[in-house]
């Protein structure tokens, strides 16, 4: 993910978003990467992509080339000089298809969550690519995320849609953070933990408590946080911080 330097709108008009999507399919292949989803919002844009780590350049590299090519496009249109972007982007592994999927998803639904009535429809994103009756030879790599649903291109489109229709309870890299200022995300653990009577030590060694999915969820909640770094917090494996949180809603 990266976004607008002070969070401040970077992609104003739909040219902008146009132009990044154009930096992006170009500099992607130009690296021999893949990119499975993408998501231009106002003040900040998503990315789902993997490297060849035989034959093409870094994420690192690719990202870098990415911000250099907008930031020069912006700047001499807006007039200005300086940073664009806000820092270094962010990022979080992906390790397995299931977790992939759900990534592809919540990138999609991002202009719904910001409230955007156009909801999946959304023009500059990822998911009309993949619903299109025309392939889009620009991103062959939606073949391969369709193949993962069924064989027959239809039927893969459809349960392709369906899947994005389902509930999301995971949380992924996103722009705003619940906590407030000065607030330590282990200390918000810890309150969460001390309602519940538990300790981290119960958090990371007693499997199926029910109170324990209830700190994991709420605290998820809360703070907006990425499950890598709720993993890190809780000291507890991501594989199975996803399989708890993701198991029900928490209790009343």
């Amino acid at each position: 993910m990266v976004r607008g330097n002070e969070r401040k709108p970077i992609f104003n008009e739909p040219q902008d978003k146009d132009k990044l999507i154009d930096i992006l399919l170009d500099k992607k292949r130009a690296a021999c990467a893949r990119l499975y989803a993408f998501c231009i919002m106002d003040n900040h844009a998503h990315f789902v992509v993997r490297e060849d780590q035989e034959c093409g350049d870094s994420i690192e590299t690719l990202m870098k080339r990415i911000g250099v090519a907008y930031a020069t496009y912006y700047n001499q249109k807006q007039k200005r000089v300086g940073h664009v972007f806000q820092d270094r982007y962010r990022s979080e592994p992906v390790e397995d298809e299931a977790y992939l999927l759900s990534v592809i998803r919540y990138v999609h639904n991002n202009p719904q969550k910001a409230g955007d009535r156009q909801g999946l429809a959304y023009p500059w994103s990822s998911y009309g690519l993949y619903v299109s009756e025309e392939a889009d030879g620009r991103l062959g790599e939606i073949e391969e995320i369709l193949e993962m649903f069924h064989a027959n291109q239809a039927v893969a489109k459809q349960s392709f849609q369906s899947f994005h229709l389902e509930a999301e309870a995971g949380r992924f890299l996103d722009v705003p953070s619940g906590l407030g200022i000065g607030q330590e995300p282990t200390v918000v653990l810890q309150d969460f933990l001390a309602k519940y009577k538990l300790t981290l030590e119960d958090m990371q060694k007693i499997d199926g408590l029910p109170e324990m999915r209830d700190v994991l969820w709420r605290f998820m909640q809360e703070t907006g946080l990425s499950v890598r770094k709720i993993a890190e917090i809780a000291g507890i494996n991501r594989e199975r911080l996803r399989k708890i949180v993701m198991s029900k809603e928490p209790s009343p």
